[in-house]
C-alpha cells in the first residue's frame, strides 16, 4: 500500500462517570481528503464534500463508528473531544469501517470514511 500520511484512531471509553479518549496504535495510511467549496465545478453531490477516505492496513486494535481519526501522531490522552479539536486540525469522525480481508495479505487493508 502506498501511504502519504500518519494517522491515529482515537477512541472513547468511559471510566467511571468521566469519558476518556484514548489513542489507539498510529500507522501509516494512505489519505485522501475531498473538500470543495463550488460543488458545480466539482461535479460532487451534496454528500461526497468535506469527506475523508483512509486506508489503512488491518490492524488488532477495535475501533467503530463515532470513534476519532487524527492525521499524525497522538500519545496522549484526552478528557473531551473539544480538546481534541483544538490541538488537531485534521480531526474527523468515522462514519464508516470497511474491512477488506480477502485476497493476499498485501491487499487487505481497512477503509475509513470521516466527515
Amino acid at each position: 500500500m502506498l501511504t502519504n500520511a500518519v494517522a491515529t484512531i482515537i477512541t472513547k471509553v468511559r471510566q467511571g462517570r468521566a469519558d476518556v479518549y484514548k489513542p489507539l496504535e498510529s500507522v501509516k495510511v494512505h489519505w485522501e481528503d475531498s473538500r470543495g467549496y463550488n460543488i458545480l465545478q466539482s461535479s460532487r453531490a451534496l454528500n461526497e464534500v468535506d469527506n475523508i477516505t483512509v486506508y489503512m492496513p488491518i490492524i488488532d486494535e477495535k475501533f467503530k463508528v463515532d470513534d476519532y481519526i487524527v492525521r499524525g501522531e497522538v500519545t496522549k490522552e484526552y478528557t473531551s473531544d473539544k480538546e481534541l479539536f483544538e490541538d488537531f486540525e485534521d480531526t474527523f469522525i468515522i462514519t464508516s469501517v470497511d474491512k477488506y480481508d480477502y485476497g493476499s495479505p498485501e491487499m487487505q487493508h481497512i477503509r475509513i470514511g470521516a466527515k
